[in-house]
């Protein structure tokens, strides 16, 4: 299944490789090309997608270190995969204003982004619960 945005393109949000705005929907590609998309999320500016092998993948805005790529140097106009992710079987994405999370299929729960937390870290969680669901806002 192929990932479709439209809207205000600053800092690469649409996905296209530019920073334009695009009035209708257009198909994102980059390093999305030929996955089956399952799950997408959506932030502020920036936008996630997770493919049926359990990868994620984010572009757009990355001030907070919300794509996950280790530093906020750049916004990535198409997606990239969130490499700290690799090892790991994610089955659930959810993009908030400013940040990320990703749930695995043992049930942990990882956030980045928001106070520049620049790769996906697990948040602590006591050994008699999973996580099988999550929802965020930002505060600010």
């Amino acid at each position: 299944m192929s990932v479709a945005c439209w809207g205000a393109g600053a800092a690469g949000a649409v996905g296209t490789g530019e920073s334009k705005d695009e009035q209708l929907p257009i198909v994102v590609e980059g390093q999305l090309r030929g996955k089956h998309v399952v799950s997408i999320g959506a932030g502020e500016q920036h936008s996630l997608a997770l493919d049926d092998l359990g990868n994620v993948y984010a572009w757009g805005r990355n001030r907070e270190g919300q794509a996950g790529q280790n530093s906020t140097q750049y916004n990535y106009a198409s997606p990239v995969r969130i490499e700290h992710l690799l090892r790991e079987r994610v089955v659930k994405i959810v993009a908030g204003g400013h940040q990320s999370f990703a749930i695995t299929s043992d049930g942990r729960l990882y956030r980045w982004g928001l106070f520049h937390e620049l790769v996906p870290y697990i948040l602590p969680i006591t050994s008699a619960h999973r996580a099988r669901m999550t929802c965020c806002a930002d505060t600010r």
